[in-house]
């Protein structure tokens, strides 16, 4: 037969080879922290890119160290109750803290897994930590901002309010509850929002909507609204389209305040001016003048 000769499979230790290097590649280029772990509960091993991330110049240095010891409060019982899962033949998922060998706090998401022996049963566990301190601060900085924000509001008695525009579905704070006339425990649907708006006032309130809808202005309104008892109130509402990473206006948001003190001091102010004016013109004896000293 002509041609070149078919060529052979590779041996086995050539096989071998191949697969080491490549494994070797893959676990330097992760920046996942991958460790074996023995029944024991102790290091036996750690990728080149986990020893990267847990900054860790010489595995040697805590080869065969208690693997839970590494975490940090929760974290250690975590970290037991993984390893008794791994044991048990499943696979166990947490998250905690862990210094990096140079002392650096850091937050993971861990996996730990049995590896399974000739005869079925875990002989070693393995343990993929992935470094999520960005996602975790930033995480925090996003509820510390929000918990600003409601303490900000409250102490100036402005209530918080959230409209899904898909579903449709109202979260408003305890005070936009109050605002409205309901107890903070009720629930407090957007139809049982329309439902005590001042008919009177509803089409002006759903105009104002609309027109944010239409054009992406917000809108900045002050409406009657009629509690369970039967009593009218004011409210100022102020509301924003919110979009999706799209660009698409997802939600409307805003703030909601009582004004019913204040429309009722307008109105008493207002009736003031009336009475003056009236006994004003009904007088001839009466004049009114100022005096600019400056002149």
């Amino acid at each position: 037969m002509s041609g070149a000769a078919p060529r052979l499979p590779a041996a086995p230790f050539e096989q071998t080879a191949v697969d080491a290097t490549l494994m070797a590649e893959i676990l330097s280029a992760s920046d996942d922290c991958i460790k074996v772990i023995g029944l024991d509960g102790n290091l036996s091993f750690m990728s080149v890119g986990g020893m990267r991330v847990m900054e860790v110049d010489d595995f040697d240095t805590i080869r065969g160290c208690p693997w839970p010891d590494f975490w940090k409060d929760e974290g250690n019982e975590a970290a037991k109750e993984a390893l008794d899962f791994a044991r048990a033949g499943k696979s166990h998922t947490f998250i905690g803290t862990a210094d990096t060998a140079k002392g650096n706090p850091r937050w993971w998401e861990v996996k730990v897994s049995p590896i399974f022996g000739p005869d079925g049963s875990p002989d070693r566990i393995l343990s993929i930590s992935r470094d999520i301190t960005g996602t975790r601060k930033a995480e925090e900085a996003a509820l510390r901002s929000e918990r600003r924000m409601k303490d900000t509001l409250k102490a100036g008695s402005l209530g918080y309010w959230e409209l899904d525009l898909k579903t449709m579905v109202l979260e408003a704070s305890d005070v936009c509850k109050k605002n409205f006339g309901r107890d903070e425990n009720e629930a407090f649907t957007y139809d049982e929002l329309i439902s005590v708006i001042h008919p009177d006032d509803l089409s002006r309130m759903q105009a104002a909507v609309r027109e944010t809808l239409a054009t992406g202005i917000g809108y900045d309104i002050q409406y009657r609204i009629v509690r369970s008892d039967g009593r009218v109130s004011w409210v100022l509402v102020r509301g924003q389209l919110v979009n999706d990473n799209r660009g698409q206006a997802a939600f409307m948001s805003g703030v909601s305040l009582d004004i019913t003190d204040l429309k009722a001091m307008q109105e008493k102010l207002a009736r003031s001016e009336e009475r003056l004016q009236s006994a004003l013109g009904a007088s001839t004896m009466v004049g009114i003048w100022d005096w600019d000293l400056k002149t």
